[in-house]
């Protein structure tokens, strides 16, 4: 008669289940990094479009302050207009507001064809 002890057959079988769980979790887990990766880039993103979006739509602002003649946005020319007791040229007055129109364009060009949502 030939007898097999059936409790270290068991402790195997355990231990096989056991280490494909591990293996099972450390797969998921993988996948949910790999994710987390993927959602952090894409967070990113967005907000590198928003402040594209913030800085285009503060140049219309500026752009409306120069036409008024105020240099305030421009802190360092403003300050030289100060210190030199100068007001600002005609032709940089007229020169600057058709600079800011473009700059927008210009930003959502590095922006891979999506589109900047100025409001």
């Amino acid at each position: 008669m030939n007898c097999t002890n059936p409790v270290p057959e068991r402790e195997r079988e355990k231990k096989e289940k056991k280490e494909k769980r591990k293996k099972k979790i450390e797969r998921k887990k993988r996948r949910g990094r790999k994710k987390e990766r993927e959602r952090k880039k894409e967070r990113a993103r967005g907000k590198e479009l928003g402040a594209l979006a913030g800085l285009s739509a503060q140049m219309g602002v500026w752009e409306a302050r120069i036409k008024a003649g105020s240099t305030a946005s421009f802190s360092f020319m403003d300050e030289h207009l100060q210190t030199q007791r100068n007001e600002l040229p005609v032709s940089i007055k007229d020169c600057i507001p058709g600079h800011l129109e473009i700059l927008p364009a210009e930003l959502e060009s590095y922006s891979d064809d999506t589109p900047l949502h100025i409001s």
